[in-house]
């Protein structure tokens, strides 16, 4: 009983580990949608979280040069 409850912590712990990188799109789409597009997403590693995570950055940059973009135009008008 005692192997078990320490494999189901274990798996437990590494669940929370895979995660972490989720959790942290979450916040920047959360500030994204807030049009805070000044603080990036934490980029760790190589795998397919840290691809989107690197996705995510560079479309919140663009996003950020197009409001100034659309707010130097409405400027003009």
């Amino acid at each position: 009983l005692l192997i078990v409850a320490g494999l189901v912590w274990l798996s437990v712990v590494q669940i929370r580990r895979q995660l972490a990188p989720l959790e942290g799109l979450v916040d920047g789409t959360e500030r994204v949608a807030r049009l805070d597009f000044a603080t990036p997403v934490d980029v760790r590693g190589d795998d397919e979280f840290a691809q989107l995570g690197r996705s995510f950055n560079q479309m919140a940059a663009s996003l950020a040069r197009q409001f100034v973009a659309l707010e130097s135009m409405a400027e003009i008008d």
